[in-house]
């Protein structure tokens, strides 16, 4: 098949008599207007074993907040299949046995991203996103929720060794309908491909961007344009094109974004006739600035470090677009470093260097991206 198969199947068995752990579940409103349908989130419920939970009148659907641990070292490993019944009746079932590389970014819709991104939960839904290409589930898990129905829940959880956690709880109705969602031209299908021109921003949204039809406001405050929001996933990359400010130098701008913690995102972009270009997969608040600052170049080693690991280390940084090119000389010669992405730092073994013993000279010369 190509697909990376779970590494438990071919090592050695590894002690395990831990089920896995469930910390709450949450509900969500289904809507659907027309060809729109849209998941709302309503609320979380923190530990809810034989407890009751509540939703409003109408279609409803479940997500649960879980996760597994190898007992010794005790880290996560995730579990391999979720069940949902409704009284005893099997509503849905999500077994994870492989992934598809190509298909991996699909993981922000199989989990309430946005509930990620504000609260650090990995919620796994129990109903399929209509956006969502992975192939692991069966059952829609919708639920029709009328006052005062109660229905009868149960959560199934296995891990890889075959453990189960049972979660029983109550869905009852709240007695309340929510107020219909109306339709607005701010409503965009994830089925479709829209071209935006307003306010002096233009995005092109693709078919196939959005995992499920959303409501996607363009405003404009100042010199930031705000599309969406960056709790809200993107498949594919839209295209924005920004105009650039008279203030700034053409050769120096770029497209800049900020996150969820206001944390400053390069985005890049080409210029030309006066506006510049760049494809992005994420929303959230846009804006032109300069990217003006040369990348930071510093030894990471000691004398005594570099006795010990055999090991020369360069600390490489950049604070926006990222390390682009590098060299490194030694005595004027050149030598191949590697770079470690995650580590920041260019690495070389003295070993392989073949360097005659007493002092050297090392120059390295790094690049951003821009």
């Amino acid at each position: 098949s190509e697909h990376p198969l779970n590494p438990l199947a071919f090592l050695p068995k590894i002690k395990d008599d831990m089920a896995p752990t469930i910390m709450g579940v949450k509900a969500y409103s289904v809507w659907n207007n027309g060809d729109r349908t849209i998941y709302e989130g309503e609320q979380y419920f923190a530990n809810p074993n034989n407890k009751v939970i509540t939703a409003p009148a109408g279609k409803v659907a479940l997500g649960i907040h879980c996760t597994d641990y190898f007992q010794q070292g005790g880290r996560p490993c995730g579990v391999v299949e979720i069940k949902l019944f409704k009284n005893d009746e099997l509503i849905f079932d999500s077994n994870i046995t492989d992934i598809d590389f190509d298909l991996t970014r699909n993981i922000n819709a199989h989990i309430d991203y946005a509930e990620w991104v504000k609260n650090k939960r990995f919620i796994q839904r129990s109903y399929v996103l209509p956006g969502n290409q992975l192939g692991y589930y069966e059952g829609k898990g919708e639920i029709v929720l009328s006052y005062p129905d109660t229905l009868n829940m149960r959560y199934e959880v296995y891990d890889y060794a075959g453990h189960k956690s049972v979660l029983p709880f109550k869905l009852t109705c709240s007695g309340r309908k929510k107020a219909r969602l109306a339709s607005t031209p701010d409503t965009y299908h994830w089925n479709k491909t829209y071209a935006i021109d307003t306010m002096g921003i233009s995005v092109v949204i693709p078919q196939g961007a959005l995992y499920q039809d959303e409501v996607l406001g363009i405003k404009k405050t100042k010199d930031i344009w705000t599309i969406g929001a960056n709790d809200i996933p993107l498949q594919k990359a839209m295209t924005i094109t920004l105009p650039v400010p008279d203030s700034l130098e053409v050769t120096d701008v770029c497209i800049l974004s900020r996150n969820s913690k206001n944390q400053v995102v390069y985005i890049g972009g080409d210029v030309k006739d006066g506006k510049i270009t760049a494809q992005t997969r994420s929303l959230g608040r846009f804006y032109v600035g300069v990217d003006s600052e040369a990348p930071s170049v510093r030894s990471r080693n000691s004398k005594s470090n570099l006795q010990r690991s055999n090991l020369i280390m360069i600390g490489v940084s950049d604070n926006l677009s990222g390390i682009g090119e590098y060299e490194v000389y030694i005595d004027g010669e050149f030598h191949p470093f590697e770079y470690d992405y995650k580590q920041n730092m260019l690495k070389a073994r003295l070993s392989r260097l073949r360097l005659a013993k007493g002092s050297h000279k090392l120059l390295a010369i790094v690049s951003d991206s821009w």
